[in-house]
């Protein structure tokens, strides 16, 4: 018996190679990705007031999930588990 050969349109090979709408061949491309490349630059500059805002909100959460758990002890305490 001889086996078939399906025949494969040569654009469904290109869609299941991801090659569909590539005009250019990859020696045009950069040699660094552009997500890459901004990965690879200099860091930004430092923002004090940026940082500084960070801190602060780092604080409140802090300082609020301190006082949740005071109050849930007080809770428990008044309910008689604890």
């Amino acid at each position: 018996m001889k086996e078939s050969v399906r025949h494969i349109p040569a654009r469904a090979k290109d869609a299941a190679l991801g090659t569909l709408g590539r005009r250019t061949t990859l020696a045009g491309a950069d040699p660094v990705p552009r997500r890459v490349a901004a990965l690879l630059a200099a860091p930004l500059r430092r923002h004090p007031a940026l940082a500084a805002a960070n801190a602060t909100v780092l604080a409140a959460a802090t300082l609020s999930t301190a006082e949740a758990a005071h109050d849930l002890h007080l809770l428990l305490k008044a309910v008689g588990a604890w």
